[in-house]
């Protein structure tokens, strides 16, 4: 990736066709080798914001640059070699196997009408091993459950090889082991100078791998910063309108828990 910015977003609005704006006057700059997360209560436009970077939903005011030139000038074939996404409760309408749906991650590398290559199909079983879902390549993803296909669904945009990752509440569905084992994942694509924008819910999760957080509400960004800025009893205490205070761990460090104290 040219630079070390990956995404500028100046003054952006957008919507939903026949509804006021979903995101309003948002200005924000996503770095190489960060991981940003995205808090916010529901029907903040978490969602949204993360469709506007992927170049799913047009702009009504604003401006967005990826790499340094606006995101438009970028062919769509261009856009989906850059940007891994993964949107948020997506399930296949069709069955395959997990290995089959991973091997969708490796399309913008084909050409035309030409068959996987060896380097592809190295690909997809490298993405399912790091994501524990080797065990899974043959089964059918309709049939598994919802954090199996989790796993698999992360697996097929990490088989892409992408410089950004935009994802949609990735850890939904997964047991704690696998949640740390995302997180991990998160933050080694950051450290080898990719770039992360993740929406989540779980305060866990982005204290996790994020080096960065940025909170929405009411359609606005209401603060950025670095996570130890931006998650901390004040700001989320702010962001989520409850009582929020730092209780102290065992052998150092800190935590913020939500809600009143005992």
């Amino acid at each position: 990736m040219t630079g070390d910015t990956a995404f500028r977003l100046e003054r952006v609005s957008a919507g939903y066709p026949g509804r006021s704006p979903v995101l309003k006057d948002v200005s924000l700059t996503l770095q190489r080798g960060t991981v940003t997360a995205l808090l916010g209560e529901n029907g903040s436009g978490k969602s949204t914001l993360l469709r506007v970077l992927a170049g799913l939903l047009s702009l009504r005011a604003g401006t967005v640059e990826l790499q340094g030139r606006p995101a438009a000038d970028h062919t769509r074939r261009e856009r989906a070699g850059l940007l891994g996404y993964l949107p948020q409760g997506f399930v296949p309408f069709f069955p395959a196997t997990a290995r089959e749906v991973v091997l969708l991650g490796r399309t913008p590398h084909l050409r035309g009408f030409s068959a996987p290559s060896r380097a592809d199909h190295a690909a997809v079983e490298s993405a399912l091993a790091l994501v524990d879902a080797g065990a899974l390549a043959e089964v059918d993803v309709l049939r598994m459950s919802g954090g199996e296909r989790q796993r698999v669904l992360l697996a097929r945009v990490l088989a892409g090889g992408h410089d950004v990752l935009l994802l949609d509440e990735p850890t939904a569905n997964l047991d704690p082991r696998h949640r740390l084992l995302v997180a991990g994942l998160l933050s080694e694509h950051a450290r080898r100078g990719g770039t992360v924008l993740v929406s989540t819910h779980e305060l866990d999760d982005a204290r996790a791998c994020a080096t960065h957080a940025a909170l929405r509400a009411g359609g606005r960004l209401t603060a950025f910063g670095t996570r130890t800025e931006i998650l901390a009893a004040g700001p989320l205490g702010a962001l989520y309108g409850v009582p929020a205070f730092e209780a102290r761990l065992e052998g150092g460090g800190s935590t913020v828990i939500l809600g009143a104290p005992r």
